[in-house]
């Protein structure tokens, strides 16, 4: 039961870990973004860099990581202190 507890546990810390990258890339990428728009030029149009549904998408998921470590640890301790 304890070894199947610390399994889940490794598994939210990766989790949050993830989401911890995720988030830095995201505010990474706002922070140092530059103010005029690049734009490539293809022969069948222009490629320009936005805040896609994909930035959206890991700025969401970074944070819903943290959440998940944050409920993890507090469910852990309550559980522990019952089980100790």
């Amino acid at each position: 039961m304890v070894l199947f507890k610390m399994v889940i546990r490794i598994a939210a810390q990766t989790l949050a870990l993830t989401g911890i990258m995720l988030l830095s890339s995201a505010i990474i990428w706002a922070t140092n973004r530059n103010y005029t728009e690049l734009q490539i030029p293809f022969e069948d149009g222009i490629l320009t860099t936005k805040y896609g549904l994909h930035w959206y998408l890991a700025l969401v998921m970074g944070k819903f990581c943290g959440q998940v470590l944050i409920s993890d640890v507090i469910k852990t301790q309550q559980e522990l202190e019952i089980y100790l």
